[in-house]
């Protein structure tokens, strides 16, 4: 138990920081999966993110958004064509996460629910969604029109 205000208000950063090690360990596993369900190879990368006024900056890559920690996942289609996916993930009810892109959220889903099977129903969901995004970034990118 802290002693002082000043240790009281120490132990409030240091359980925040807790707080948000833990979530963007949780979002780096959902990357690394993101990335094998499309046939990528290595670790996660994340673009360096800068929060904005009413945001909290976690960590140079990590912005903290409305009880949101948000990343923004690379993803190299060609070694030239590099691809950003807005990641958004927070804390849900029973030790579970909710997550997402940033520009969908009402289209979120609890990425750990206990059934392993609605589990991975919901990690495809959001891996279809996200695969969806993508090749509308790259047709308008090279203004090739969709089938």
């Amino acid at each position: 138990m802290a002693e002082t205000r000043i240790d009281q208000l120490r132990e409030i950063l240091s359980q925040a920081a807790a707080h948000d090690a833990g979530l963007q360990q949780a979002l780096g596993t959902l990357a690394g999966d993101l990335l094998k369900e499309l046939g990528c190879e290595g670790a996660p990368v994340w673009a360096e993110l800068k929060a904005a006024e009413k945001d909290r900056q976690v960590s140079p890559c990590f912005t903290m958004v409305d009880g949101w920690l948000r990343g923004d996942l690379q993803i190299a289609v060609t070694p030239e064509q590099i691809f950003v996916v807005s990641l958004v993930m927070r804390d849900a009810p029973k030790q579970q996460h909710e997550a997402g892109q940033d520009l969908e959220r009402s289209q979120t889903v609890i990425i750990d629910p206990p059934d392993p099977k609605h589990r991975a129903d919901a990690l495809k969901k959001l891996f279809d969604r996200i695969s969806v995004d993508l090749e509308g970034q790259l047709r308008r990118r090279f203004t090739f029109p969709a089938e």
